[in-house]
């Protein structure tokens, strides 16, 4: 909430996330093209996934009352970041070809750790 990317009911609020995000992004154009699209990409699916957890009787908020929502939309926007990222800007290195990897498998456990804001 304290970024307006969620409402008082646990919304995610669509305004508020981008302009957080142009603000992250700075001139990166490439991201600067995309990104409305995969917000709304990323919140479709924060809402296909609550949908398939409400299904399976499973909660929504963790132990603590948070709400996963936040957590599936950051995976789904660092995902489809680094799955578009155009060639020519990818860093080459032995540990960001084996994420590049690990994401394009659908392996994104790892997003949301310290180390990777060193390269965006």
């Amino acid at each position: 909430k304290k970024y307006k990317g969620l409402d008082e009911t646990g919304e995610m609020q669509k305004d508020g996330i981008l302009e957080r995000l142009k603000i992250q992004i700075g001139d990166a154009q490439w991201k600067l093209d995309a990104v409305e699209g995969l917000v709304d990409k990323c919140i479709g699916e924060v809402k296909d996934r609550r949908a398939e957890r409400e299904k399976e009787g499973k909660p929504s908020k963790t132990s603590q009352g948070c709400s996963l929502d936040p957590l599936t939309f950051q995976r789904c926007l660092w995902r489809e970041f680094w799955n578009g990222c155009p060639e020519e800007h990818r860093v080459d290195t032995p540990k960001c070809n084996i994420l590049r990897k690990r994401v394009a498998e659908g392996d994104v456990k790892f997003f949301g750790k310290h180390f990777l804001h060193k390269y965006y």
